[in-house]
């Protein structure tokens, strides 16, 4: 039998926000998380974030990739306050943007999680990631953020769906 993914919850931004959190994630019932998004932000280019539980201390380790066209790069980092995702320009000059992100092994407490990100706009910005987690706490919420400080405009759509295995 195939995975299942069930929808978790979804937000709909009526007006912009910086910040979107899911909450009380069930922590028994699902292997994985799987977050999917549109969105589009208030200015020309974004830093989006990731925090798990809250957690704003320095134990976000990850590598990224990304380009436009033939632009490309790279790079590395250690002890983040939050897991790189969202990159490069998102911005009304460039339309939507799509966004995902699978966190694999969500819920287990016996090692640290790892969460893979894809990001495309319609600019031709592409970007992926790697972020781990150093807890082995089971996840029971999720932030997206934008260290810019920018808007996530009305409209930007976020799903959160969890894997049954």
């Amino acid at each position: 039998m195939a995975d299942a993914q069930v929808l978790i919850g979804q937000i709909v931004l009526s007006a912009g926000l910086t910040q979107v959190s899911f909450t009380n994630i069930p922590t028994s019932v699902y292997t994985d998380l799987v977050l999917v998004a549109k969105i589009a932000n208030s200015g020309n280019s974004s830093a989006g974030r990731l925090r798990f539980n809250g957690d704003s201390g320095a134990n976000y380790n990850g590598i990224w990739m990304g380009g436009q066209g033939s632009s490309t790069a790279s790079g590395s980092e250690a002890n983040e306050t939050g897991g790189r995702v969202i990159g490069y320009s998102t911005g009304p000059t460039t339309g939507w943007a799509n966004f995902s992100l699978t966190v694999q092994g969500a819920f287990s407490t016996d090692k640290h999680k790892t969460a893979v990100s894809k990001f495309s706009d319609a600019g031709g910005d592409v970007m992926a990631t790697v972020t781990r987690w150093a807890s082995t706490s089971p996840i029971t919420s999720l932030t997206i953020y934008d260290v810019l400080g920018q808007t996530y405009v009305a409209g930007s759509t976020f799903s959160l769906y969890g894997v049954v295995a």
